[in-house]
């Protein structure tokens, strides 16, 4: 990032996607549904008009706080993660090829959260590595 911009980004390729296009899948299926991921449900994903700063901002804070929460696995398991702050019990969540689409918490807990934890336990994530940026509702992260 410089000024504000996206100077420069790196590509990882989904091999997985590749791989399951191709036929070639060499993998244990997935615990969740593999399907192709739908554009927001409101259909307002791409912005050409104005920003709305306060809205912005607010964005950006709240998935900033959730980051921090998810980064309290080690204090006390799933549960200090606090996800019910953040998200409606009845969510979709879209994960990549060889992980699946899981809908609700309980169902990402099940699927995809806690077989990755039990994985790598011993993982380390943090917002200092990386940049957020937002733009009204929408909100993406650059490591």
């Amino acid at each position: 990032m410089q000024d504000g911009h996206i100077a420069e980004m790196q590509t990882l390729w989904d091999m997985p996607e590749v791989m399951m296009q191709a036929g070639a899948w060499p993998m244990a299926l997935s615990l969740g549904r593999e399907w192709h991921v739908p554009g927001p449900a409101t259909q307002d994903g791409l912005n050409i008009s104005h920003e709305d700063r306060r809205r912005t901002r607010a964005s950006r804070e709240l998935v900033s706080d959730m980051f921090a929460a998810l980064g309290e696995f080690a204090g006390g398991g799933v549960e200090a993660m606090r996800l019910s702050d953040y998200w409606h019990p009845c969510c979709s969540w879209y994960g990549p090829s060889g992980i699946g689409t899981c809908r609700g918490i309980q169902s990402f807990r099940n699927w995809h959260q806690i077989p990755f934890l039990n994985a790598m336990p011993d993982r380390v994530g943090t917002l200092s590595k990386g940049n957020l940026f937002a733009e009204s509702d929408y909100v993406g992260f650059i490591a």
